[in-house]
């Protein structure tokens, strides 16, 4: 949280806190609960916190909790909403929810991102699949390991699943 290391729990170190919490979307006290430790190890765990909690990587925490939230939404063609969901529909509204609004599609979601490579990518980032012609046509959110969360098609819910090809394409919001 870039608070140096002093031994004692003084205001600095409550001011670090309360503004973690503030980013990751709990209440915002100052003071450390379990819930507030819960998230500092979810992030650092998964690697999103690089030397202090930053901006990026509490975004990202935020969407990776936002997008757990989500599981078992049924999915719809069109949805954006959680009565039912496609996969740009279920991107769209966990990164609303985390803070940051993306345009509809997931071409649109694409040509928004800043592109990474596979081993740039960050879980809380955008996983999108591209066909053959290179064109994109299904997004999800990169849980780290090869794994994402997504909304897959009519009869499948919101879940985690693991990447299945290699024709894939990464993207920061």
């Amino acid at each position: 949280m870039d608070v140096p290391a002093g031994g004692w729990y003084g205001s600095a170190t409550r001011t670090a806190v309360a503004n973690f919490q503030r980013r990751v979307g709990l209440p915002r006290t100052g003071t450390v609960t379990v819930n507030t430790w819960r998230s500092l190890f979810y992030a650092a765990s998964h690697g999103l916190l690089h030397g202090g909690a930053g901006r990026s990587s509490t975004f990202q925490a935020r969407v990776l909790k936002e997008a757990a939230k989500l599981k078992g939404t049924p999915y719809r063609y069109g949805g954006t909403t959680t009565r039912g969901l496609d996969c740009s529909g279920y991107t769209g509204l966990v990164f609303k929810r985390a803070g940051k609004k993306l345009p509809r599609t997931s071409r649109q979601q694409y040509s928004a991102t800043k592109h990474l490579t596979r081993k740039s990518a960050k879980p809380g980032d955008l996983v999108f699949f591209k066909s053959g012609g290179g064109g994109v046509y299904h997004v999800g959110i990169y849980a780290g390991n090869n794994m994402l969360w997504h909304a897959s098609k009519p009869g499948r819910p919101v879940a985690k699943a693991k990447i299945w090809s290699s024709n894939v394409a990464f993207g920061r919001a």
